[in-house]
């Protein structure tokens, strides 16, 4: 997995892979490393509940969070800054597809 490599979503859609984005709590930084955090803006939570704030150091993502994030875009949001956050977990794992086969969430397109 690397930079813009595309991923087909089960249903069907295609994503571009942007990178991960380590956790971070904010109140656990010293106020040293803070300063070298830059705001990048946000990815909407897969759910569509919410927004999560992304921050960069040196071209590595970090988000406020407890758990790694992937963080990618969907095809018709490839000319924008909108982004999207899933757990890394959820992101690469399986569910079990309506015919009753377990298959990715997210399969890599060669």
């Amino acid at each position: 997995m690397k930079y813009g490599d595309e991923y087909r979503h089960y249903k069907g859609g295609h994503y571009r892979f942007l990178g991960i984005a380590f956790p971070v709590k904010s109140g656990e930084l010293s106020a040293e490393t803070q300063s070298y955090l830059t705001r990048t803006g946000t990815a909407r939570y897969h759910e569509n509940t919410h927004d999560i704030n992304l921050f960069m150091i040196d071209g590595a993502y970090f988000i406020d969070s407890d758990v790694p994030h992937v963080i990618y875009q969907s095809e018709k949001d490839y000319q924008s800054d909108h982004m999207w956050a899933r757990e890394v977990d959820d992101f690469f794992g399986y569910i079990l597809s309506p015919e009753g086969n377990f298959v990715r969430r997210f399969a890599k397109v060669d």
